[in-house]
């Protein structure tokens, strides 16, 4: 799995949306174009478009924050950890882990020992296609929930921190297949 929490407290000294010119702290994000705004500010960002030193220093610092700040950005579990972080919310540390649903954890594990057990390409399909159902729905109270109720929020994204492991195990077995 990949670290999922990395730079996000860091990248609290400056406002990654500003960066990317969206509404503060907004949830839902076209991908398509935060990809699109990513290139051309990588394009007018890039040392090699500077025109002396200074700038090329300037533009180094300003790449690397528009790096950091796309990656986080793109992530859905990193962009819900940055959005509570800014509201005073940190979901690294072990407080929220405590309000999880214990059915919640019981199903993540009869998951998780389903997956062992699935052998053949459709029975995996099937099973990543459940979860990303789940995951979809985790995303959408997510959504709903950052703009006031950060507690329900923060559960949710530890919740969408599980299933995302979950779906990369999947994929892990459903490439093995080919």
């Amino acid at each position: 799995m990949k670290n999922q929490d990395a730079d996000v407290g860091s990248l609290l000294m400056f406002d990654i949306y500003k960066i990317f010119d969206l509404p503060q702290n907004q949830f839902s994000i076209n991908l398509e174009d935060l990809e699109k705004k990513y290139i051309d500010l990588q394009k007018k960002y890039h040392p090699d478009a500077a025109r002396t030193q200074l700038d090329k220093i300037d533009f180094v610092k300003k790449s690397a924050d528009i790096n950091s700040s796309f990656s986080i950005l793109k992530n859905d579990y990193q962009r819900a950890s940055y959005i509570l972080k800014t509201n005073n919310i940190d979901i690294q540390g072990n407080e929220y882990r405590h309000y999880l649903d214990p059915k919640f954890m019981v199903d993540i594990l009869e998951k998780s020992e389903i997956l062992e057990t699935l052998e053949g390409q459709d029975e995996l399909l099937e099973f990543y296609g459940v979860l990303k159902s789940e995951r979809k729905n985790l995303l959408e109270k997510i959504s709903a929930f950052i703009e006031s109720e950060f507690k329900s929020a923060a559960l949710e994204t530890i919740k969408l921190r599980y299933f995302d492991n979950l779906i990369e195990k999947t994929n892990n077995k459903l490439e093995k297949c080919f």
